[in-house]
């Protein structure tokens, strides 16, 4: 990294690079210099002057700490104000008070710096001062300095305690001292050299402040839209008399209901910037707007009017900020552009498409000039938002539609979503109108082509509302930032705390409700006394399981991201057990209702695309299947939801096709793919025997027993459900502001606890397990949650521990369900014999031989008998259907030792030999071989 330094005020700027290792501020004060630049850089700046080495200002990256200069010229005691309010802003966002760094410049301001720690991590960022500027609007305080947010080498402070000019020096103090800071202190205080301590921030994390350097990130790397400046000419125009809009904008008249007063703000500022207004003209603005406005969160006239400053200042130190007129369009319910310089000459530079569009007046659509204008409706279109659809299978998302107000006479008489084959005729674009009256259109098709380009003009500052076929979390890239975003009906929230920017299209069968839920404030008792109980429904390592599930839950949109699996969750045991109640408990943590207002579906009973449907309608937000149970499915039935639930797990899609509409290839033929998303719980009576899902899951096994020493929690975690949803709420976002790597880093610290020798999937469904324990403490601790804090602890460390030793037990492959039945027909075999009446399958000494240490086995004789029982008794399709798939499986068992013929037994034709001791590990029961009384029930363990 490199920084870059003076010597002198007025000095030449030297490079400075420097290690990890090493303190740039050391290094920097041994080469004498005064001043250093507050960022370090990833590569040396290049402005372009050497032709041989070009331009990189577009390509540094920057880290530091989020800084402040704070400079009210002659008024030293508003300097001081500005700072400690500053320093509050941040404290109630949750930077820790000991780490916040104040200085006192030596003349007549205060620097305050954040480490980046708390909220961006330790790599560098692209335009990271931009971004500062960005957060530092959000945050202005009188005084603030704009200037300081410069690209290039960056701006500078002078190194702590080194001398100024004036015989000052720059100087640290405490936010103990800041609080008492008057302006005779001030100045004696920096009469010499001073030291203070402060705080590492090293893992800790300031969510809100995280979520504001996000959204500034989003801002500063957003592509620049479309919009109708004014030229120089116009705004010189407009400068005198203050046109219509601003002044109606000043006076809160005509305000659109969904205005935010931070919009009115910017573009006031925008104009009195750019059109250069007198002192006592800007005044008189900003004080009517301050005055007029109203704002929750600028809730007195002082703070509405020193947000306005503000954004005069922002704009002043952004070149980019012009001003338009389709912004300031967007804020009012009328149109104020009759008259209007601007208007007049919005098309005399040439605009392409000035003779494709019509003209929107108060009183209607026109279209010509002169004696050719004419009349095309007496209405006219304000668009709000543009919905976006985005396919359920993955193809490129398309615009479906506009939110527009319909404005007559200026003022705005309705809303509607108007659909975008509403444009392909006059008669498609009337239908759109259906049911208002007094709307009259007497254009031609042609006609409504000019007014769609008119539309498609205004609407290039409107927000797009992306329509999406799956609740939960989503997740979209803007230049490789990624940016989470969560949908249910009713709502979207994204990363940066912008909402509705996404709508669920279509209905959903057991909806998440966090949009009618108040998010969990620090140290609430009751969420805190509810999330304890439900740690205690049964026993830790249990709970472990099914809360770290539950919370990882909210994080499958990051880790198909990163892996493309998630685990699902079985739950079994007998009747009574209370696997749908703990199910339904446990979900109330993703915001849903299993135990009143919805339910899991049926795995017998539901058909095939109501099953489809329900697996692939969220990404987040957990589905139930319940009655997974074979005894109670058709075989067709039952091996169409085993596919599903192991599609589930990486998410892949299932292909339905038809015959095409006219499309043209091979088949004429049409595919849709639907991915099934959800994360998955199913419920079962037994355990699931199927391999492949027991590879993909995490098995909890719940009785009677276990849940009723712990009835009283379970009662009073159902008691409080409403807080856990509470919880839930501030567990999802969380997620919105996890990065991936943040993901990845834990996920790497959890493989290490688990033994190298298990198998992967296994490994990663316990990894994700322990991840989401881990999460859940870090969201306690952030909400000071004691009580459940001490509860979970242990249940950690208990779940750490069962890892560790044992892992997951085991998983039965197909070959194990083999073997497993032939050990039940040996042991049928043996009572038939001793019966004499029945049918012996397999015979000691002709199809297998038990010794002290191994099963030998026949392969030929043994598996068609076993293709038989399962066959003709049973009536039921083997495992594993043909001999020589079955000889080559068991040879990639632990339990095969070889391939080799055995005295007395087949005319010397090659025996398997199986370790007992490892068919014992894997879980097949032995005693059911009858190997002779002395080794019956031995055990290897």
């Amino acid at each position: 990294m490199y920084h870059y330094y003076q010597r002198s005020e007025h000095d030449a700027w030297f490079l400075l690079p420097y290690k990890a290792s090493e303190d740039p501020v050391v290094l920097a004060k041994a080469q004498g210099a005064k001043k250093l630049t507050i960022l370090a850089l990833n590569q040396m700046v290049d402005d372009g002057t050497d032709a041989e080495i070009p331009r990189n200002r577009d390509r540094i990256g920057y880290r530091g700490p989020l800084y402040f200069d704070i400079d009210c010229k002659d008024d030293l005691g508003q300097a001081i104000t500005s700072g400690q309010e500053l320093v509050g802003k941040l404290m109630r966002m949750g930077v820790p008070k000991d780490t916040i760094k104040v200085y006192l410049s030596g003349s007549k301001g205060l620097h305050i710096l954040v480490d980046e720690l708390l909220f961006a991590g330790s790599r560098p960022f692209l335009r990271l001062p931009e971004i500062y500027k960005e957060m530092a609007r959000e945050l202005f305080v009188i005084g603030l300095d704009f200037s300081v947010y410069s690209s290039g080498r960056g701006n500078s402070f002078r190194i702590v305690n080194l001398q100024r000019h004036d015989g000052n020096f720059r100087v640290p103090v405490t936010l103990d001292e800041l609080a008492d800071l008057t302006v005779d202190r001030y100045r004696e205080w920096v009469k010499a050299p001073r030291t203070v301590e402060v705080e590492d921030p090293q893992g800790q994390v300031v969510y809100e402040l995280k979520a504001l350097f996000e959204e500034a990130r989003k801002r500063v790397h957003a592509k620049p839209k479309r919009v109708l400046i004014a030229s120089s000419a116009d705004i010189e125009a407009i400068r005198e008399p203050v046109p219509t809009c601003i002044q109606m904008l000043c006076d809160s008249e005509s305000l659109k209901t969904d205005a935010s007063y931070n919009q009115a703000a910017t573009q006031l500022a925008t104009y009195i910037v750019r059109a250069g207004v007198s002192q006592t003209v800007a005044e008189s603005l900003a004080a009517r707007l301050a005055s007029s406005a109203k704002s929750s969160k600028y809730n007195t006239a002082k703070l509405r009017r020193d947000h306005i400053e503000a954004q005069i200042r922002y704009v002043e130190h952004t070149p980019t900020f012009s001003f338009g007129c389709n912004a300031i369009r967007a804020l009012l319910s009328k149109r104020p552009c009759e008259g209007c310089a601007i208007e007049a000459g919005i098309n005399r530079d040439g605009d392409p498409d000035a003779n494709l569009s019509a003209v929107a007046e108060p009183d209607g659509y026109y279209f010509g000039q002169g004696d050719s204008k004419r009349r095309i409706s007496n209405f006219t279109l304000q668009p709000i938002d543009v919905f976006i659809d985005v396919p359920q299978d993955g193809t490129s998302p398309r615009r479906t539609g506009t939110r527009m107000s319909v404005m007559k006479g200026g003022v705005e008489v309705d809303k509607l979503i108007f659909k975008e084959p509403g444009y392909a005729s006059r008669t498609a674009f009337l239908r759109e109108f259906e049911g208002l009256s007094d709307l009259t259109f007497q254009g031609s098709d042609l006609d409504v082509q000019r007014i769609k380009v008119a539309v498609y003009r205004e609407d290039q500052d409107m927000g797009e509302i992306f329509q999406v076929y799956t609740a939960g979390v989503h997740l979209d890239f803007i230049d490789d930032i990624p940016l989470f975003t969560y949908v249910e009906p009713d709502m979207s929230v994204n990363t940066v705390k912008v909402r509705d920017t996404h709508q669920f299209f279509g209905k959903l069968l057991a909806r998440p409700y966090f949009a009618k839920t108040t998010m969990a404030e620090r140290g609430d008792e009751k969420v805190d006394q509810t999330l304890a109980h439900l740690l205690k429904v049964t026993q830790k390592h249990e709970i472990g399981l099914m809360v770290g599930w539950t919370v990882a839950a909210h994080f499958k949109t990051h880790f198909m991201h990163l892996y493309s699996q998630f685990p699902i969750l079985s739950l079994w045991g007998s009747a009574g057990a209370g696997k749908s109640k703990t199910a339904g408990l446990f979900t109330w943590l993703n915001g849903t209702d299993y135990m009143q207002k919805d339910s899991g579906v049926s795995a017998p009973s539901t058909s095939h695309y109501a099953m489809l449907d329900y697996l692939s309608s969220t990404t987040t937000i957990p589905r139930i299947i319940e009655e997974f149970n074979k005894s109670k499915m058709s075989s067709k039935t039952y091996k169409e939801v085993v596919e599903w639930i192991k599609q589930a797990w990486n998410g892949e899609s299932t292909l339905k096709g038809r015959l095409g509409r006219g499309n043209m290839g091979r088949t004429n033929a049409e595919a849709t793919a639907i991915p099934l998303s959800s994360p998955l719980i199913v419920i079962s009576e037994q355990e699931i025997e199927v391999p492949a899902i027991q590879e993909r899951s995490i098995r909890v096994h719940l009785s009677k027993i276990k849940r009723a020493k712990c009835r009283d929690h379970f009662r009073l975690a159902s008691a409080g459900r409403d807080h856990l949803r509470r919880l839930g709420k501030a567990i999802m976002a969380s997620a919105l502001t996890t990065p991936p790597e943040d993901i990845e880093a834990m996920m790497e610290k959890s493989s290490e606890l688990l033994s190298p020798e298990m198998d992967d999937r296994p490994r990663f469904s316990l990894q994700v397990a322990i991840f989401g324990l881990w999460k859940l403490k870090e969201v306690c601790e952030h909400l000071r949650l004691f009580q459940s804090l001490d509860t979970l602890d242990p249940i950690i460390k208990v779940m750490i521990g069962h890892c560790a030793n044992s892992g997951d037990g085991y998983v039965q492959s197909e070959i194990d369900l083999v073997l497993q039945k032939i050990a039940v027909i040996v042991a049928i075999s043996r009572s038939t014999d001793e019966a004499a009446s029945g049918t012996v399958y397999l015979t000691q000494g002709v199809h297998y031989t038990v010794t002290p240490e191994y099963l030998i086995l026949d392969p030929v004789l043994s598996h068609a008998s076993y293709a038989r029982y399962c066959n003709v008794d049973e009536r039921s399709v083997p495992v594993i259907n043909s001999g020589a798939q079955f000889v080559k499986l068991i040879n990639e068992e632990p339990y095969f030792v070889k391939y080799a013929p055995y005295a007395g037994m087949a005319g010397g034709r090659a025996m398997l030999y199986l370790s007992l001791k490892e068919l014992q590990a894997k879980n097949i029961d032995i005693s059911l071989l009858g190997w002779g009384g002395n080794h019956e029930g031995t055990n290897f363990s």
